[in-house]
């Protein structure tokens, strides 16, 4: 990461692993602006995520998350909780990298299942691929690129905020 470049605390992980919750503790602890990625992707293609799944595929999606992720090198540090999917690209695991510290947040196929339930607005989740199958797929992207992992496994949101943001400390990140 540039010197010019904001030193963003990014969380990272699959579906219901707690990084949206997790994050709002951490911008709120830490003083921080809140950036959700799938948020600002719905807010730049003015519809929803399924929708633009139903449009433009995954790949369109994916191409508008990497557009976002980009336009994050201009902001100001914030934590920014990111969709599950945004590993799946090479390039966007090398942007997040020089974006700022990684936060893993881990959690097994089946709490994320307990956690979600079968969400409609989870495109994902009515495709032929089980969670399993998803999580396997993109658990070595995750670990790859991770500054600091937090299992999340039978922890509340605010254990696994101060823990993360324990760590952080240690790092020196805040």
């Amino acid at each position: 990461m540039d010197s010019t470049s904001p030193a963003h605390i990014i969380l990272i992980g699959f579906m219901g692993s707690g990084k949206s919750s997790v994050a709002r503790m951490l911008a709120a602890k830490t003083g921080l602006r809140l950036l959700e990625t799938d948020e600002l992707v719905v807010h730049e293609a003015g519809c929803c995520v399924a929708d633009i799944f139903a449009k433009e595929g995954e790949d369109g999606f994916r191409s508008r998350e990497r557009a976002v992720l980009k336009a994050l090198s201009s902001q100001e540090q914030s934590v920014v909780s990111c969709g599950g999917g945004v590993v799946v690209r090479a390039q966007n695991r090398s942007l997040l990298a020089e974006l700022g510290t990684i936060v893993y947040l881990e959690v097994s196929a089946e709490e994320s299942l307990a956690r979600v339930g079968q969400d409609d607005n989870r495109p994902l989740l009515r495709g032929s691929i089980t969670p399993h199958q998803l999580l396997e797929q993109r658990r070595g992207w995750y670990e790859e690129i991770a500054d600091i992992r937090v299992d999340t496994s039978a922890k509340g949101v605010a254990q696994v905020a101060d823990e993360v943001y324990q760590r952080l400390s240690e790092l020196k990140v805040i």
